[in-house]
């Protein structure tokens, strides 16, 4: 069998290089408790793991290739993940954080609802001030965690002061039935309406 058998605890150890390997078109194997664990193919470079399989690293864990090549992930036969010689990451299929997609196949982006307090768009240095869905067709804006504006399939409605270049207008409401009415009240409580 040409079988080398260590007697309890073995090791071997190389000084500088350890080369273990076979001569003409074998694969090389890595087996414990008399299963084979891992294969090296002869012909492809492949590493096959006999059952579920794990890489780990001590402190770390590094997966690359030398020169111009890609680096891929792939299941079931499919290639998932690909890391360009470049450093451009693809993703075959849909993105997902938290088991919820987040970026389709297709490149669309799919945010959570968010909140008026919490946008779903918001910035680094102002996360209570954004955009975010209020309800199915309906998109509100908030800034400082308060809603200034809403947008519905029927229009546009806006909470605060209105503001046209230096004049403010409060209570303002805009409303269209084959007409168009203005009714607004400037902000030293002159009232103002205009019929289009």
């Amino acid at each position: 069998a040409s079988t080398l058998t260590g007697n309890g605890a073995t090791s071997i150890l190389g000084g500088s290089t350890l080369n273990l390997g076979s001569t003409g078109a074998n694969d090389v194997t890595i087996g414990t408790n008399g299963t084979t664990r891992f294969t090296v193919n002869s012909a492809a470079s492949t590493l096959t793991g006999n059952g579920a399989t794990s890489l780990i690293g001590g402190s770390t864990l590094n997966l690359g290739t030398t020169g111009a090549n890609a680096l891929t992930l792939a299941t079931n036969g499919t290639t998932r993940l690909t890391v360009t010689s470049g450093g451009d990451v693809n993703v075959a299929n849909n993105l997902q954080i938290g088991n919820t997609t987040t970026i389709t196949s297709s490149r669309l982006f799919q945010a959570a609802d968010g909140a008026v307090t919490t946008p779903a768009y918001s910035f680094g240095n102002d996360t209570n001030t954004g955009m975010y869905s209020i309800a199915a067709d309906t998109l509100g804006f908030s800034a400082g965690g308060v809603e200034r504006l809403r947008v519905t399939t029927t229009g546009a409605q806006v909470t605060g002061e209105l503001k046209n270049g230096d004049k403010s207008y409060v209570s303002g409401t805009v409303s269209v039935n084959n007409v168009t009415y203005v009714a607004l009240t400037h902000t030293d409580g002159t009232a103002l309406s205009t019929q289009y």
